[in-house]
Parts: C-alpha cells; structure tokens; sequence
C-alpha cells in the first residue's frame, strides 16, 4: 500500500517547503528544506483553565532527522528574525524512503513584530454626565 505514496513526501516538501538553517550544538551550520507551522491548540495553564497557545511543529526529511538533535536552534525562512530550539521529536511510522519527521520546537527570541506592532493600552471608559432640561453642563451655571 505504502508504494502508491512513494515519494509524495518528497514532492510536498518541494512545494510547500521552505529553506531552514539549522546551527547544532556541536559543528556546522546546515541548511534544508523543511514545513514550518505554527498551529493553534489547546493548553491546561497552572489553573487548570484551557488556554489557547501555538505549537510550533517543523517537519523535516527524515534523511536529516538524524541529525537534528534536543536543543540545536533553527532558523526557518519563513519567520525571518525569529530562532527556535528542538524540544523533542514526534514518532512517525512512516515506512517511505522519503518521509517526512516532525519535531515540537520552542521560540528562543520573542517575535520583533510583537515589539513594533504592539497595541496602546487602553483607556478606562468613564460615564459622561447626565444633562437635564435647563441645566447646563460645566461648572453649574445657568
């Protein structure tokens, strides 16, 4: 069965795929083609409460998954500034030639466009006063 997606894996990472640069802990920096996304998923915070957060899944040929060990840091293209860190590797049972790994990643430097983008805060609505017939506003006279 596994022989009619022979090299689809392949195929997808040419097309959505994108240059990633990867600095190990220990030697040189090496670039790949690999799928970076950032998926909205629901987290239990300290409370108890379901929170929303963003997982940060890359994933990569499974030739060079060997190489990306817990801890080396990744610069994907597509989030230019922005350096994430291996956490741990999601098992895959994919038996192609060419499959693909994915691998949970953490943000080592908080986004720039957070920085520059941030919204004011926002001002405390205060009522306005009630104006009555005959009364003007101010400082009370007639």
């Amino acid at each position: 069965m596994t022989g009619i997606f022979d090299g689809l894996s392949g195929v997808l990472n040419a097309t959505f795929g994108a240059p990633v640069r990867m600095t190990p802990q220990v030697g040189l920096p090496v670039s790949f083609r690999g799928i970076f996304r950032e998926t909205p998923t629901l987290a239990v915070d300290g409370n108890g409460r379901e929170v929303v957060t963003t997982a940060l899944i890359l994933r990569a040929p499974a030739t060079l998954a060997d190489d990306l060990a817990r801890a080396d840091s990744l610069e994907p293209s597509v989030a230019p500034g922005r350096l994430f860190r291996v956490l741990s590797r999601v098992p895959g049972g994919s038996p192609a030639a060419d499959a693909m790994v994915e691998f949970v990643l953490e943000e080592i430097t908080p986004r720039a466009t957070a920085r520059r983008c941030a919204m004011p805060r926002a001002r405390r609505w205060r009522p306005r006063p009630i104006l009555r017939a005959g009364k003007a506003s101010g400082n009370g006279r007639r």
